[in-house]
């Protein structure tokens, strides 16, 4: 329901820069919705919650989105925790400290 309003609202009241990025994602959305939103929940980047605003203003099913989105933040937390645990033991090993 918040995709819809404000999909209206940034339509008729923005200008300039925002209005010109909603309106690419709205068209990589209309083309590609899945995908699009699957890679913009699986990479760490501001773009999520535009893209979020825009399956609501396109009527995305519910529980598509929550499948999409699920995967993408999983696979979004694995790579972090990975990178933070591998990252940290290898600062440890490198200050002498055995983990």
């Amino acid at each position: 329901m918040t995709g819809q309003g404000a999909g209206r609202a940034i339509s008729i009241r923005a200008s300039g820069k925002l209005q010109s990025a909603y309106e690419r994602l709205l068209g990589m959305m209309e083309r590609r919705g899945p995908l699009t939103l699957f890679i913009v929940a699986s990479v760490i980047n501001p773009f999520f919650y535009p893209a979020a605003l825009a399956a609501g203003a396109l009527r995305f099913g519910l529980k598509k989105y929550i499948a999409i989105v699920l995967a993408g933040k999983i696979i979004k937390c694995m790579t972090t925790v990975y990178a933070g645990y591998f990252g940290l033991k290898g600062i440890f090993r490198a200050l002498g400290m055995d983990v």
